[in-house]
């Protein structure tokens, strides 16, 4: 399990794509990700569902 909060703030575009697609891929392999973002493209990417607070 992975316990993320705003990980993709603040990198430049390449390094954020880079951990995204890491993120993806980790995803993929039945890890479970709980991530606190406020981007959406983040959400969109990344989340099977969501919970809005």
């Amino acid at each position: 399990m992975l316990l993320l909060d705003e990980p993709l703030t603040g990198l430049d575009e390449d390094t954020r794509n880079t951990l995204r697609a890491m993120l993806v891929e980790h995803k993929t392999q039945g890890i479970t990700i709980v991530l606190a973002s406020h981007d959406e493209e983040d959400r969109q990417v990344l989340a099977d569902s969501r919970w809005n607070l």
